[in-house]
């Protein structure tokens, strides 16, 4: 195998659209000079260079970690006025935290609201245009042969209809009889392959294939390589649901990544900060608290005023969660006598109502949820995040059939979808893992904040704990 070329990684790096936006944001700050300038009297022009040179490599850079400057990146055009807007927003909360803290630049208020707004509106138009007009510019586009089976085919054009891969497919090629296409105009089979590349000019030829066919390939892409045509393997493979599909190479070896959570490190690495900061204050307001709470505990009933369990946490870590104690000391021995009072089904999570093992303080404690704060601690050591999944306990883990198991492919929360969706009113733990699972899929920092807020709000409610 040929070693694998770091140059190629870019291979959809939209350029085009890169300057697409340059172009926009040029257009936005020069007119926005001269209409605010017929207005106002302002500095000469140089002297506001700063502010657009800070602005096009903020706004730039965080479109590249929105992959939008990447071709394979779906064109839907409310993720690009969303992306759009989230970039500008962050360009501009930056400038002004300089003109802050910085005395000497030079600023105009309505300049500088002028060049954002005008920016903003520019940047989408342009970007609307070049998505639109990309489809008719044949005469740029690369001519495409498609080798594969019918499903396939279908998902792959399907997909690429929403992104900005500009291709020109001239011809189908059958990749067997048991696999006909209707797809037209259909250029001939497989074994015809090495003619049909004679015969036309192809830039590229993609093979649409699934799992099954993967090995009847592997002549036909030493073809294309011998005739120096690029090949690319567009692969369905195993049917699988859930999985997402991340490509990369190591060494000399590409690598093929499925996975069902999230590997974007820059959204993990601020999700660690959001849970560093939560925890920090957390865990404050708990030393405060502790200070009442630590006497109402121990004069109510025996036992240390801090409980702490063995809890599964991600991929089956285990580690100790803290709470304040709620139950009498020998809870865990007579949870035995109370499991026929269990509400959860099949026994995966015990919860009753009216437990004879809480305690009058534990009570108060449950219902406000304070019992919960030591667990901040758990945060702050990277146990567990501010949001995540309930963490199970060991004997709970051992129950578990196999699709249960992806409630702990990421880290345990303090709160999650389950908590503010019912929390203790859902007895049914399919729908807790259905709750789960969704966040899993759906999973990003904004929905953190969001489930974080609600949370706030179930609390003060005490909406379902007890």
């Amino acid at each position: 195998m040929k070693q694998m070329h770091k140059f190629n990684n870019n291979s959809f790096f939209h350029f085009s659209m890169l300057f697409c936006d340059v172009a926009a944001v040029i257009i936005s700050f020069c007119l926005s000079y001269q209409i605010v300038g017929n207005i106002i009297e302002l500095h000469e022009f140089k002297s506001f260079f700063w502010m657009f040179l800070i602005f096009i490599a903020l706004y730039t850079s965080t479109m590249n970690l929105y992959n939008m400057y990447n071709k394979l990146t779906f064109t839907y055009y409310d993720r690009i006025i969303r992306n759009v807007f989230n970039s500008v927003l962050i360009a501009t909360l930056s400038i002004l935290l300089m003109i802050y803290f910085q005395s000497g630049l030079s600023y105009s208020r309505h300049f500088f609201f002028t060049f954002i707004g005008i920016s903003f509106l520019l940047v989408i138009s342009f970007r609307t245009y070049f998505t639109y007009s990309k489809k008719r510019t044949i005469g740029l586009r690369k001519r495409v042969l498609v080798v594969g089976v019918q499903n396939v085919i279908e998902k792959f054009e399907y997909y690429v209809n929403k992104t900005n891969v500009n291709i020109d497919i001239i011809g189908y090629v059958e990749l067997n009889s048991e696999s006909p296409l209707t797809n037209s105009p259909l250029l001939g089979k497989i074994t015809d392959l090495e003619q049909i590349l004679r015969q036309h000019v192809v830039d590229e030829v993609f093979f649409a294939i699934g799992d099954k066919q993967v090995t009847s390939i592997e002549n036909h892409v030493a073809l294309c390589e011998n005739m120096g045509v690029t090949s690319r393997l567009i692969l369905d493979l195993y049917s699988l649901s859930v999985s997402k599909s991340h490509f990369t190479g190591i060494g000399t070896l590409p690598m093929l990544t499925l996975h069902t959570v999230s590997l974007n490190d820059f959204q993990l690495y601020f999700k660690r900060i959001l849970d560093l900061i939560g925890s920090i204050v957390g865990i404050l307001i708990t030393a405060f608290l502790f200070i009442f709470l630590y006497p109402l505990i121990k004069l109510d009933s025996k036992g240390p005023a801090l409980f702490a369990q063995k809890r599964v946490g991600i991929n089956g870590r285990v580690f100790n969660i803290y709470k304040f104690r709620t139950m009498q000391i020998d809870a865990e021995q007579q949870k035995q006598k109370l499991m026929n009072e269990n509400k959860v089904d099949g026994g995966f999570m015990f919860k009753m109502n009216n437990d004879p093992r809480v305690t009058r303080v534990g009570q108060f404690l449950r219902r406000t949820s304070l019992d919960e704060l030591p667990q901040f601690f758990n945060i702050f050591l990277g146990h567990m995040s501010l949001v995540g999944t309930r963490p199970p306990t060991l004997d709970e883990v051992k129950r578990y059939e196999t699709h249960h198991y992806r409630r702990i492919s990421i880290k345990p929360g303090l709160t999650g979808m389950w908590q503010i969706t019912g929390r203790s009113e859902i007895t049914n733990f399919d729908q807790v893992v259905k709750l789960d699972t969704e966040y899993i899929d759906q999973w990003s920092i904004w929905l953190d904040v969001k489930i974080i807020i609600k949370t706030i709000m179930v609390v003060f409610n005490r909406k379902g704990a007890y």
